[in-house]
């Protein structure tokens, strides 16, 4: 049993989670804290709970705050309000916001006791029906190299869906909301944290689910104005759920093209052989610095494929030739360049950006004005800090966030910072660590959740290996 306890004052949260493990007894009892809303919102990404201990007066945000972003999500939560304040305006908004319980503190022992038993019973009778991948390991899956069990009997797809803008959390809450509902929350989801306007899940669907899936991913796009959607095929193997995203992300981008729909699911596409008098054309333009006339000829070779009524492959295919061929100019006239940087295809949302992209390239080159390579490796050091505690792989940092190759941009990072970047990584991480555990607010596991590890035994261990002590003798002042 999972429960999360919200609470401020950290006395109250340390007595309460004392309390529950009391009166658990031999039931495992995993207790998580927050001390605020927004920490709260972190935790709940990742982690589903079977009982929420909610305080409302906190800073910020109140814990109704909290009740009604949570209602919004459409997901079943069981929360406990739990106050010192007994008045009915409180009690009421929370019964309005599907809150059963309002205790007062401090808590009577009987009524918790009959709370846990109540939650606990519920829990042994029902199937399960929890969201079945938390955000790291979807991450994993379908961002990164290592790969996570997926607990589907039958076969699962991936759905990549995404805005023109970073997706709030309100509405991040209503796609998943949204998608529990289809699919019986047998999902697992996350937003992608090297791209914030992409949601990518991981859904269990009966087999030959077929075009039925467009029309049941409809209701989907009412959770935002700009939402479109892309469907991998039906898969059963958790390796194969990179090459379905990237399916997914494939179907997706036939936007570019299809400006009436916003669902499309995935088929192969026939690759159309390139024009290679227009190439040619575009080549020789940018060997003699004609760069109106490169740009005129790109324009033809993109705005092709509507003629041609070819799909989003035939744009990578463009985009790829015509983006190398950029690169290996400046690599071989502009030396100082050689750390440019090319933006994935994945991230436009039109060909018109498409063309005042390379329309910028062009321009850029004609002036001579080379992108430096620092500047890039200083929004990655920032990002470190700033997302320490998030899903953080050198691979799809790379590819999703700077559009690099992956080994080119540990080599730039390493020149930059003086070592790899797993031991930058771990360095920021650990230094973190260390702060939490000189507050003195917060136990072992919930430093190690805080520093981005979901693995005790492997935050530990990490710890011992960087300090060579344990965060528990650390945590004691034993340093």
């Amino acid at each position: 049993m999972k429960y999360l306890i919200i609470d401020d004052e950290i006395y109250a949260r340390k007595a309460l989670a004392k309390r529950i493990q009391s009166i658990a007894g031999e039931n495992e009892a995993e207790i998580y804290e927050a001390e605020d809303v927004p920490m709260a919102k972190i935790i709940l990404q990742k982690i589903h709970f079977d009982i929420i201990f909610l305080d409302i007066y906190m800073p910020g945000e109140n814990g109704l705050d909290l009740a009604e972003y949570l209602m919004q999500s459409s997901l079943t939560y069981e929360i406990v309000v739990v106050s010192g304040y007994a008045e009915f305006e409180y009690a009421q908004k929370a019964l309005e916001l599907g809150v059963r319980h309002y205790l007062l503190k401090p808590v009577n022992e009987d009524k918790l006791r009959k709370i846990l038993k109540e939650s606990f019973e519920k829990t042994q009778n029902s199937p399960p029906n929890s969201l079945v991948l938390s955000s790291e390991e979807m991450c994993r899956l379908v961002f990164g190299e290592g790969l996570t069990q997926i607990p589907f009997e039958e076969g699962y797809l991936v759905i990549d869906i995404q805005g023109n803008a970073d997706l709030n959390d309100k509405i991040c809450m209503k796609i998943t909301g949204a998608l529990s509902r289809i699919f019986k929350r047998r999902i697992g989801y996350t937003v992608n944290p090297m791209r914030l306007s992409e949601f990518v899940a991981v859904c269990k669907v009966e087999k030959g689910a077929g075009e039925e899936i467009r029309r049941q991913l409809e209701p989907v796009l009412e959770c935002g104005e700009t939402l479109c959607i892309g469907v991998s095929n039906l898969y059963n193997r958790a390796e194969d759920a990179a090459k379905a995203y990237h399916e997914a992300l494939d179907a997706l981008n036939n936007r570019l093209i299809d400006r009436w729909n916003k669902i499309f699911l995935y088929s192969e596409e026939t690759i159309v052989p390139l024009n290679e008098n227009e190439f040619q054309t575009f080549s020789q333009a940018l060997e003699k610095q004609e760069y109106t006339v490169a740009y005129a000829a790109v324009s033809r070779m993109l705005y092709s494929v509507l003629d041609e009524n070819c799909r989003f492959s035939q744009i990578r295919y463009i985009y790829q030739r015509v983006a190398n061929c950029i690169y290996d100019y400046k690599f071989e006239h502009l030396k100082e360049s050689r750390s440019m940087l090319i933006r994935s295809v994945n991230s436009f949302h039109s060909i018109k950006e498409i063309l005042d992209y390379f329309q910028e390239l062009l321009g850029n080159m004609a002036s001579s004005v080379p992108k430096s390579s620092e500047n890039a490796m200083q929004d990655v050091v920032d990002y470190i800090h700033q997302y320490y505690y998030d899903f953080i792989s050198l691979e799809a940092l790379a590819r999703e966030r700077y559009y690099m190759n992956a080994k080119y941009f540990g080599k730039l990072f390493r020149e930059y910072t003086g070592m790899p970047f797993s031991k930058y990584l771990a360095k920021v991480r650990m230094e973190k660590a260390v702060e939490y555990l000189e507050d003195g607010n917060y136990n072992i596991q919930q430093v190690s959740y805080m520093c981005g590890y979901t693995n005790v035994s492997h935050f530990i261990q990490t710890f011992k290996k960087y300090y060579n002590e344990t965060p528990a003798k650390w945590k004691g002042g034993e340093k």
